[in-house]
């Protein structure tokens, strides 16, 4: 069930997008109801932004000097998902190295 989850995932994210780029109303009451669905089969977006890195949640695809205590994720690549609350593709993130100004914020 997860696979298939994960290429109606794919699907949903392509929408999305198209959703973006057109505003279409129509479009955007057919992927309210495409998110709906995956909700009611236990699909959950994971939040990453402003989150710890979590390897359990996230996938670390760069680092960057930001003004974020070093190990917070600062900006995502590709959504990440859960099902009934089991990780079925983590969130590819970018994660803060520390103060751009070289001081860390613990300091």
């Amino acid at each position: 069930k997860e696979k298939l989850m994960l290429k109606f995932i794919d699907i949903y994210e392509n929408l999305c997008s198209a959703y973006k780029s057109i505003k279409d109303e129509g479009l955007g009451i057919v992927v309210s109801q495409f998110r709906k669905a995956l909700e009611e089969e236990g699909v959950k977006e994971i939040s990453a932004v402003g989150k710890k890195f979590d390897y359990n949640l996230h996938h670390a695809v760069a680092t960057e000097e930001s003004n974020e205590e070093e190990g917070i994720v600062i900006k995502e690549i590709r959504k990440g998902y859960t099902m009934n609350g089991k990780v079925v593709r983590p969130s590819y993130v970018v994660v803060s190295k520390g103060d751009k100004n070289g001081k860390n914020s613990g300091n």
